[in-house]
């Protein structure tokens, strides 16, 4: 078993990328979550779009991930 994630272009790469953020966005209170590979859109009332960010903020620290809050 390895400990390196999936390799860029991988096809399994997306599934498991998939597979591990969906049990947070469906804790999330927005309205509409879009997602597209690994880009995401919130759509809703400012104050929940703001604590749904600062719910994406801590779980991808535990996750190991980070945010790109540029795009």
């Amino acid at each position: 078993m390895s400990n390196e994630e999936p390799q860029q272009g991988d096809p399994l790469g997306t599934l498991l990328f998939s597979n591990t953020v969906q049990p947070l966005l469906l804790s999330l209170q927005m309205e509409l979550v879009l997602e597209f590979l690994d880009d995401f859109s919130l759509v809703g009332h400012q104050n929940q779009v703001a604590g749904d960010v600062q719910q994406i903020l801590e779980a991808v620290v535990r996750m190991g991930l980070s945010l790109n809050v540029n795009k």
